[in-house]
């Protein structure tokens, strides 16, 4: 039993899965921000923050898969915190 839950932990597809999940979750959340209307242009960082660091986390986490094989899904987990701490600064408007 434990070897399948690390073989759904380790694998590429499933890690890269729950990130650009949580990318779309958290683009959702942020673009529905009260005072959105009157960003003008920081509305954008609303709709292109949680995405380029989303990608910036499967980078990271792919590069790391070259060199670390066993505690990949570490960078996952803290790719999706920084990129709800980002979400959420950018949905109450303190960035």
């Amino acid at each position: 039993m434990r070897t399948e839950k690390k073989k759904i932990i380790d694998n590429p597809w499933n890690n890269i899965g729950v990130i650009f999940v949580t990318v779309i979750v958290f683009t959702t959340i942020t673009m529905s921000a009260p005072d959105l209307n009157q960003a003008e242009l920081g509305g954008l960082a609303n709709l292109f923050f949680p995405a380029v660091f989303g990608l910036i986390t499967i980078l990271i986490y792919l590069i790391s898969r070259i060199f670390i094989r066993k505690w990949n899904w570490i960078i996952t987990i803290c790719g999706i915190i920084y990129i709800g701490y980002l979400s959420i600064m950018l949905f109450f408007d303190k960035l």
